[in-house]
């Protein structure tokens, strides 16, 4: 019995070192080779222009982007009224180089999208609507130095915008419209840099500098001028010239002399025309004075084909009841720009500028009779016209 229990023993003791020896060689397989079974995948590398991470096998560079950054009443006589970053800042080189640190030869490309810094702009100390003691010494200032036309209120209005922008360009600095700390350190300087010093037109009398054109009509010539304002206010700044008629020089037909205002327009407007034709119409009507328009030269019906020829020819030498007459072009320059309030001067016994806006003569075939040449109007056969002549000269461009 003794000898049976030993044996027992000793067969369960090989058993447990058999079991052990199992664990331990399978552990070791399963350790082993974890990494080349497992399904993950290792986190990616991010680079980007604030934060570049380098590794012993990877050579980055950065470099820095340099490329900062009323339409009213009926009308009647001829023109007159009835009433009254593309590069990011974060480049790879693709050429094979050896790291500094371990001599491996490595070929990286990062591609993160890289944000440029753009500089900001400096702190706002006063912008529009703001007002108090310290926009009211800004403001004399700059009248001091001529860039600002108004009064130092206190008041930080449009005119104190428009001044303090306008400094800021001339002196080179950000333009912001609004007061920052370099901008007043340049403004109250000793050696601070004066307004140019701008003048009206000569033939510009009385303004009151509320619109952004002056116009002035010429009888002696039969011109028109428009005039703008300059960075100072001035209506100094031709913008257009147009050839016009005006009224007959008889005294009842005449353009009447003096400075005027814009007050109404009509897209169509009717008109009083002569014996033959009672009435007739007129595209694009500005009133400027009373019973005085600027308007189109007429037309027998309200129809864009029904221009009366013979009177647009008439353009350049005074031809009307007392209106200014325009192509149809230049008549809804004046329509669409020039806002109520515009100050119209017509003048006497000087000319106006000799040269005007080209205006194409009308056109003897049948298919162009009754439009004006500069109507803008899509169905105008004249732009048909052009539009094939503007392809063709691209075909023997093309061709050529």
């Amino acid at each position: 019995m003794k000898n049976n229990s030993n044996n027992n023993n000793l067969n369960r003791g090989l058993v447990y070192i058999t079991l052990m020896l199992i664990i331990l060689v399978g552990a070791a397989i399963v350790c082993s080779g974890c990494s080349l079974f497992s399904s993950e995948k290792p986190e990616p590398i991010i680079t980007s222009a604030s934060d570049t991470t380098t590794s012993p096998t990877q050579s980055t560079t950065t470099q820095p982007d340099t490329d900062p950054d009323n339409k009213g009443d009926e009308g009647n006589e001829d023109g007159k009224d009835n009433e009254g970053s593309d590069d990011p800042a974060t480049t790879t080189k693709n050429d094979e180089e050896p790291d500094v640190t371990t001599g491996i030869t490595t070929d990286v490309t990062t591609e993160a999208p890289v944000i440029v810094p753009q500089p900001e702009p400096e702190p706002m100390l006063y912008q529009f609507g703001d007002k108090g003691d310290e926009v009211k010494k800004m403001q004399a200032r700059l009248i001091e130095l001529g860039w600002l036309n108004d009064v130092a209120d206190g008041a930080f209005g449009a005119k104190t915008q428009k001044a303090v922008s306008v400094f800021q360009r001339y002196n080179s600095l950000s333009v912001t419209g609004y007061a920052y700390q370099s901008m007043l350190d340049a403004l109250y300087a000793e050696d601070a840099m004066q307004a140019p010093v701008t003048y009206d037109h000569e033939d510009v009398k009385d303004p009151d500098y509320k619109s952004e054109y002056y116009i002035i009509v010429y009888n002696q010539n039969c011109r028109v001028l428009v005039l703008k304002k300059d960075d100072f206010g001035k209506y100094s700044i031709p913008v257009k010239t147009f050839i016009c008629s005006v009224g007959i020089f008889e005294e009842d037909t005449r353009t009447p002399e003096g400075v005027h205002s814009i007050d109404k327009r009509y897209e169509w407007r009717t008109l009083f025309g002569d014996e033959e034709h009672k009435y007739v119409y007129g595209q694009y009507t500005v009133r400027f004075n009373g019973n005085y328009l600027f308007h189109s030269v007429p037309y027998y019906k309200q129809a864009y084909d029904q221009l009366e020829m013979d009177e647009f020819e008439k353009l350049g030498t005074p031809a009307s009841k007392g209106c200014v007459r325009l192509c149809v072009r230049d008549a809804k320059w004046i329509y669409d720009n020039a806002e109520n309030k515009t100050q119209v001067r017509v003048m006497d016994g000087k000319d106006g500028p000799a040269e005007y806006e080209y205006v194409p003569p009308l056109s003897t075939d049948p298919i162009y009779k009754g439009w004006d040449p500069t109507d803008p109007n899509p169905d105008n056969p004249y732009n048909k016209k052009n539009e094939e002549d503007s392809d063709q000269l691209a075909l023997e461009q093309i061709q050529g």
